[in-house]
């Protein structure tokens, strides 16, 4: 299980943020002192959502081009190879045969001691929720 029922991250990606910005300073960004500074401590909120697009569209190019090695220009091929199921930067993704990716929404709460506590996990695919 790489997600708690709070959303919060374990597993592999657990410490994702800081990876990026720990390998900006390496090839071929070369960012040293540019990213210095509390302004670059942590990456991008968004940084997941980009890493698990890009390996999505790795994954199911490598498909496609596995059923036809000219079929680097055909989308429709490739959505043909969309629909599968991965643990991502940013929780479980799982996309649908159309391409859209089934979100899970959570719900927490704060204790009296503002610790995270968790209330509740949706789970939504296609008209269903679980």
């Amino acid at each position: 299980m790489f997600q708690r029922e709070s959303g919060v991250r374990e597993g592999p990606y657990r410490n994702f943020s800081q990876e990026v910005v720990s390998r900006m300073k390496d090839s071929p960004f070369l960012c040293t002192k540019e990213c210095e500074g509390g302004r670059f401590a942590a990456a991008s909120l968004y940084a997941p959502q980009l890493h698990d697009a890009f390996y999505l569209y790795g994954r199911a190019l490598n498909s496609t081009l596995s059923l036809n090695p000219n079929g680097i220009g055909n989308g429709k091929a490739l959505l043909e190879n969309i629909k599968m199921k991965f643990e991502g930067a940013s929780g479980d993704v799982v996309i649908t045969e159309n391409g859209t990716r089934s979100p899970t929404f959570y719900i927490n709460a704060l204790n009296e001691k503002a610790e995270d506590l968790p209330i509740a996990s949706i789970f939504v695919s296609g008209n269903t929720t679980t």
